[in-house]
């Protein structure tokens, strides 16, 4: 018995269908790392970490641990902030599919300096 040719291509095409969005879902990447002090090596919880130039972004845990995930791939420039620390922009990251890329940061805490308050009671 040969199978009605029309039977098979139907078949093909929901195979098509259904497996394809599996695939193209599973075509991202990660940005993964941990922010530190320099001076201390301590880590940083709260440090906010982002892509540069869009509104993706991630805050750092208690061990100063961040995961931007569901990246596609491509280069991607990181920017990191903290209070009372100078901002960090990282070189380009290279995302690849099903990967996770390391990017350690280590900040340098910043020093301000406040005029003198004369403060006098009447």
């Amino acid at each position: 018995m040969i199978a009605n040719p029309l039977k098979i291509y139907m078949i093909v095409i929901c195979l098509f269908f259904f497996i394809k969005p599996f695939q193209l879902s599973a075509q991202t990447g990660s940005i993964e790392g941990i922010v530190r002090d320099k001076a201390t090596n301590e880590t940083l919880m709260g440090a906010s970490v982002s892509i540069e130039g869009s509104v993706t972004g991630v805050i750092t845990n208690a061990e100063g641990q961040f995961r931007i995930a569901n990246l596609k791939p491509g280069t991607y420039r990181i920017k990191v902030t903290f209070v009372a620390y100078n901002s960090f922009v990282s070189d380009d990251v290279a995302v690849i599919a099903n990967n996770a890329a390391i990017l350690n940061v280590f900040l340098v805490s910043s020093s301000v300096n406040l005029s003198t308050v004369k403060v006098s009671a009447s």
